[in-house]
């Protein structure tokens, strides 16, 4: 690290005084084994078709797509999807005819799709086949095959080669005793080997071999056999600077995999190709991950001050390592006027909590919620579940301690019950908007018009946690309570855990209080989301940019978020970077998340003529036993530590622009 001048070690000492750095402190840690990993793919092995059919529903429309749709037998599926932000749509069909395949070949066709997968398998005497088709905002010419022999398939990968293409995947496959195979091909002109129809020793010699030229793993083919050491392999191996390292194991049984995937997802790494065949009667598996992406790295698209940047470092090292406090940081902090953005982390997921609250309110407003309308409010209690709060605590015409049936027994305004939302951060009045206002569609179109394509772990965050959990050794049945609450039951063994919150310490007991597990599940998938911090800027930059709401409507949300939950206080700088701020916070048993808004108004007091000036977003997740109170004061001195030290450096319009990764 450069040495840190004066004006770092003045902050390094504020921040000593905050508890969150100590000059004690030496050395650099990995993050916390439990953190969890950037995600970049999904996968299921060896599913049944209704278990397919079910992960497939609920990312559908995410920004995941499927890659890879691999059958060992015609009731079991290999499937795995990937982000991929050129796939503007895609299909999947498993299980095909020959005449059905031709079909929707031809159909695709005619709708400009093209396909990606294609694979083959014999079943009960007839071949049935799995394809995949996307459309690409970017086309690139593919050239595919789905039943060649052995020479056809040699011929036809020199000849391609020639031209530029790439085999993306060998897959081959037996029909009446016969050996077939099937591959995609894409025009990229990358320098590609692969080797064909080999024992695993030879295999491993050119596996090696390739890695020492400098060629990474792109595919592994499997064809089974009576006996492990009879099953044939093939292998496709590229050339290419975005992957930095990858992992594969081949021919492992199922309980191997799992420990392959618990350790290597949690590592960051995405599964890239996943297959299995046969041997006698036992499923045996080869995997292959890739790791394209680092964590724990500053991204900027200006020249950081060296001091600014050592400090910051050593302030979000500090608290990552730290033995009390240790977790995972994301923030994203952008200067709408100069253009200059700093993150951190900015493309993984974290809990949203409360915050997710502004993007409803928007989602509610953007869709003709009226806070000025004078009409009263009824809400719909079907659905309702009880909140807690201090006693005496009003809000909105909410009365605390609890939300019952009694006390909304009178209608609520508009504007009260978006302030409840938003000031008290009401979980009822969350659920009116979740319900009537800004539902799962509705919010999915918030946020894609903002342009992003990753924020579909809004929606699948507490499943994916769930299946990492059922990937531990005694908890492979784990499917019901979800998210951080089944982490903490887990990892205490169902007896230390506690959380403020009735309803959740209840359904730690066993007791669903007032509705079945069906609704607490629901209300599960509603209130623990997360988002990427570069998703949630998005929406802050066409906040501020007028194209999410009009002036009204966006005076309405920001009135409502200025009212309390100030992260620091407004004179905390020098007037001239900005006027005013809205914040709004979060928390749940792990997390803690703060989104800032500051803007100058063209003339005192009128909220219609702001000048935005940033957006910061900030969240944590840690895994450490410790007193909550203490976790969240800490991740708020960290959050304002950040924004007092690198906010005032986004305003420089002069710095030289750069795009650090």
């Amino acid at each position: 690290m450069r040495h840190t001048t004066k004006i770092g070690t003045s902050i390094l000492l504020t921040l000593a005084g905050m508890g969150l750095w100590s000059p004690s402190q030496q050395g650099w840690a990995q993050s916390p084994p439990g953190a969890e990993p950037i995600v970049f793919s999904r996968h299921i092995s060896h599913a049944r078709r209704s278990q397919y059919q079910t992960l497939h529903d609920e990312i559908s429309g995410t920004g995941f797509v499927p890659v890879s749709a691999q059958s060992p037998a015609n009731s079991r599926y290999n499937v795995v999807w990937h982000r991929d932000a050129n796939i503007l749509s895609s299909r999947i069909h498993t299980n095909m005819s020959r005449k059905s395949y031709e079909d929707r070949r031809d159909d695709y066709q005619r709708d400009k799709f093209v396909r990606s997968f294609v694979t083959a398998y014999s079943d009960d005497g007839e071949i049935r086949y799995n394809a995949i088709w996307i459309k690409e905002e970017e086309e690139r010419q593919r050239r595919v095959h789905s039943r060649m022999t052995e020479k056809e398939l040699l011929k036809r990968l020199k000849s391609y080669r020639r031209k530029g293409y790439t085999p993306v995947d060998i897959l081959p496959w037996r029909h009446d005793k016969k050996v077939y195979y099937s591959v995609v091909w894409i025009k990229d002109r990358r320098e590609v080997e692969w080797i064909v129809d080999v024992s695993r020793s030879d295999w491993e010699k050119f596996h090696k071999k390739k890695r020492q030229e400098g060629f990474s793993l792109r595919d592994i083919g499997m064809l089974g056999a009576s006996r492990l050491d009879a099953v044939r392999y093939s292998g496709v191996w590229v050339k290419d600077p975005a992957i930095k390292t990858h992992h594969r194991v081949m021919g492992i049984t199922a309980k191997k995999l799992n420990e392959v995937m618990e350790e290597f997802i949690h590592e960051n790494y995405r599964v890239s190709d996943l297959d299995s065949v046969y041997v006698d009667d036992e499923i045996r598996y080869s995997v292959l991950l890739h790791r394209p992406a680092r964590r724990n790295r500053i991204v900027s698209n200006y020249n950081l001050p060296e001091d600014v940047e050592d400090t910051l470092l050593t302030l979000l090292e500090s608290y990552r390592t730290s033995a009390t406090n240790g977790g995972n940081v994301g923030f994203f902090i952008e200067n709408f006027e100069t253009g200059n953005y700093i993150a951190y982390n900015p493309d993984e997921h974290y809990f949203m909590s409360s915050t997710r609250k502004v993007i409803l309110a928007a989602s509610a407003l953007q869709n003709g919620f009226k806070v000025g309308d004078r009409r009263s409010v009824d809400l719909d209690l079907s659905d309702f579940r009880s909140d807690t709060r201090g006693e005496g605590t009003t809000a909105g015409g909410i009365e605390y301690p609890s939300i019952t049936r009694r006390s909304l027994s009178r209608p609520l305004s508009p504007s009260g019950l978006l302030a409840a939302m938003l000031v008290e951060s009401d979980n009822t009045a969350a659920d009116y908007f979740y319900n009537n206002w800004a539902g799962m569609r509705e919010l999915r179109k918030t946020l894609e018009d903002t342009g992003t394509k990753n924020f579909g772990e809004m929606i699948s965050k507490c499943d994916q946690e769930a299946r990492s959990i059922a990937l531990k050794k005694g908890h492979e049945d784990v499917v019901d309570v979800r998210c951080h609450v089944l982490r903490e039951w887990i990892e205490n063994d169902g007896t230390k855990v506690s959380w403020g919150n009735r309803d959740e310490n209840d359904i730690l007991k066993g007791k669903y209080p007032g509705r079945g597990a069906a609704l607490w599940r629901r209300h599960i998938d509603r209130h623990y989301n997360a988002i990427t911090p570069r998703a949630y800027a998005g929406f802050f930059r066409d906040l501020a940019d007028g194209d999410l709401l009009n002036r009204y409507r966006r005076e309405d949300l920001l009135r409502h978020m200025g009212t309390r939950n100030s992260l620091f206080g407004q004179n905390q700088f020098d007037p001239e970077l900005y006027d005013r701020h809205v914040a709004k916070n979060g928390g749940t048993y792990r997390n803690r998340a703060w989104v800032v808004f500051t803007w100058n108004w063209r003339s005192r007091n009128r909220w219609r003529s702001i000048i935005p000036r940033h957006s910061f977003v900030f969240m944590t997740e840690d895994q450490n036993q410790e007193d909550k109170d203490l976790r969240q004061q800490r991740a708020d001195n960290l959050a304002e530590a950040i924004w007092q030290l690198v906010a005032p450096t986004t305003d420089c319009k002069r710095c030289a622009k750069r795009n650090r990764k």
